[in-house]
């Protein structure tokens, strides 16, 4: 209702009259409490009647309750396990090719993030993602991805592996020549998404081969021996690629690099390449 409301009674009386009215109404006696219909009133709300008691279901006994709770903490139990074991197979088909330094095929004993790898009576030492593996030499030293790849380390040289991993999607090898020579071969394992090697001065992208790097302070040497390679220079971001047969030179205060034929081979690099086409290889011990 609004204020602008007025009673029609009201307006016929006068302000005297509404007094003496509203005085009339407060004398007036309050009427006493009737018990009976308080009674009713009781009966009927707080008693259930006949016809709901016959309507409602009957009470589920107390032995039905304990024995049901089990059953469905027995489904849950089951599911979380079935979800654990998706998850787990999910995580295993994720994780993707793992490196290893192999022992029995290392001339020299590595530094696996400084620290001198002992393998103990296995020949192979696993590799976290990430890891420097460090060849101080004198020998040659050999990291493998089975059945997918084989390093072999000249003295002096150190990198950093990885593995990038795409859920449902393709798994991808990644390394860092921070100094020295490598040389390395892919066998039939080898994933889709391929290898790529940065050497600070260019970015190496393999995907089938065999191949070399070496990376100076000033200088990156990329070598095709089977099949082919591509590069991309990291400061003019000029990509070439290395035909076999052919070794591709970057140096640091040039900033065009220079293809020259890879023949004659250096004592070292065929070294590296007999020993690459050992059967005891199990990165590239099968491939073609």
């Amino acid at each position: 209702m609004t204020d602008d409301y007025n009673d029609p009674a009201e307006t016929l009386m006068t302000e005297a009259e509404r007094k003496e009215l509203r005085a009339a109404v407060r004398g007036l006696p309050r009427p006493a409490p009737d018990a009976a219909y308080r009674e009713r009133v009781l009966a009927r709300f707080l008693e259930p009647s006949e016809a709901a008691v016959e309507s409602d279901p009957p009470p589920i006994p107390i032995e039905d309750l304990q024995e049901r709770r089990p059953r469905r903490s027995l489904w849950w139990g089951v599911g979380l396990a079935a979800a654990a074991a998706v998850a787990l197979v999910v995580s295993l088909a994720i994780r993707g090719p793992e490196w290893v330094v192999n022992e029995a095929m290392s001339e020299a004993e590595v530094l696996i993030d400084g620290t001198s790898a002992d393998a103990g009576d296995a020949a192979l030492l696993p590799l976290r993602d990430g890891s420097v593996i460090t060849n101080p030499g004198p020998g040659l030293a050999c990291v493998e991805v089975r059945d997918a790849l084989t390093f072999l380390l000249a003295p002096k040289t150190e990198i950093r592996i990885d593995v990038e991993k795409a859920p449902f999607g393709e798994t991808r090898l990644v390394a860092a020549v921070t100094s020295g020579q490598i040389m390395g071969r892919t066998g039939p394992g080898f994933p889709s998404g391929g290898l790529t090697i940065d050497t600070g001065q260019s970015m190496v992208r393999i995907t089938g081969t065999t191949f070399g790097v070496l990376s100076g302070a000033d200088t990156t040497c990329v070598c095709v021996y089977e099949g082919h390679v591509e590069t991309r220079d990291l400061r003019t971001d000029a990509s070439t690629k290395v035909s076999p047969g052919h070794r591709l030179t970057v140096y640091g205060w040039d900033k065009n690099s220079r293809e020259s034929d890879l023949l004659p081979l250096a004592p070292l690099e065929q070294q590296m390449l007999d020993m690459l086409a050992s059967p005891d290889l199990l990165g590239a011990r099968r491939a073609s």
